[in-house]
C-alpha cells in the first residue's frame, strides 16, 4: 500500500504548485491511470512515487510507513519503472528482458514476460527472429513497437510489487496497446500506475486519478 498525504510540489521557490494538497492511496491488485494536461504534475506524481523525487511537501508512507523511514534499496528492488524510451543494449532478446541478472536468465520467465507484452515465441518466429536475437547497437534491428514491448517484459520479469508505465505503450498502435494492458491488468499482485494519453489505455483502468494544473489536486 503506497499513500500519498497532502503533497505539495513545485520546481522553484516563488513558482505556482505543480502539485497541491495531493492525496492518493494506492493498493496492490488496483490499476491506476494518471490522466491530466501538460504541466499538471504527472511525472512529477511518479517520481515522488518511485523515489526519484523527495524534494516535496507532505507525507509518503509505505505500508503506513514513511518513505524515508524505510530501506530505500529495498523499496526500489520492488519498482519496476518503465518510460517512452527505455534503453535496449548490444545484446540478444533475452539478455535485454533479464537485464538485472545476465550470468542466470531464465529463459521460462523470459519468454512468458515477453508473452504478455505481446511478444510470444510465435510471434517472434513470425517474424524470424527469437529470443537469442542479437538486437544490436540501440535496439536498431527492432521497431519502435518491439522496443517498447522488450522493456515492458524486462520490467516483468523483475516480478515487481509496483509497476509504473510512463507512456510505455506509445509506439503500439491502440489494439496492441489494449492487449498488452489487460494482460498486465490480469496480474493481480502489484499496484500498476500508468500514464497514457489513448482513451483505450485510461478506460482499461480500475481507478483514474485525474490532475489538474488550474486546480489543487486531492
Amino acid at each position: 500500500k503506497i499513500e500519498l498525504k497532502k503533497i505539495n510540489f513545485k520546481f522553484n521557490q516563488g513558482e505556482n504548485y505543480i502539485l497541491s494538497n495531493l492525496n492518493v492511496s494506492l493498493k496492490k491488485g488496483n490499476y491506476y491511470s494518471v490522466v491530466g494536461p501538460s504541466g499538471s504534475g504527472k511525472t512529477c506524481l511518479l517520481n515522488i512515487i518511485s523515489g526519484l523525487n523527495d524534494d516535496y511537501s507532505g507525507t509518503l508512507e509505505i505500508n503506513e510507513i514513511e518513505y524515508h523511514q524505510i530501506d530505500i534499496k529495498s523499496y526500489w528492488r520492488n519498482i519496476s519503472y518503465v518510460p517512452q524510451d527505455s534503453a535496449i543494449f548490444n545484446g540478444s532478446i533475452a539478455e535485454n528482458v533479464a537485464l538485472s541478472n545476465l550470468e542466470y536468465i531464465d529463459e521460462d520467465k523470459v519468454k512468458n514476460s515477453l508473452k504478455l507484452a505481446d511478444l510470444s515465441n510465435d510471434r517472434l518466429n513470425d517474424i524470424g527472429i527469437n529470443i537469442n536475437t542479437m538486437v544490436g547497437t540501440g535496439g536498431q534491428k527492432l521497431s519502435g513497437g518491439q522496443k517498447q514491448r522488450i522493456a515492458i517484459a524486462r520490467a516483468l520479469y523483475n516480478e515487481p510489487k509496483v509497476l509504473i508505465l510512463d507512456e510505455a505503450t506509445s509506439a503500439l498502435d491502440e489494439y496492441s496497446e489494449s492487449i498488452v494492458l489487460t494482460n498486465i491488468k490480469n496480474l493481480e499482485n502489484m499496484i500498476i500506475i500508468s500514464v497514457a494519453h489513448r482513451s483505450t489505455a485510461i478506460e482499461i483502468a480500475d481507478i483514474k486519478i485525474e490532475l489538474n494544473a488550474s486546480k489543487k489536486n486531492n
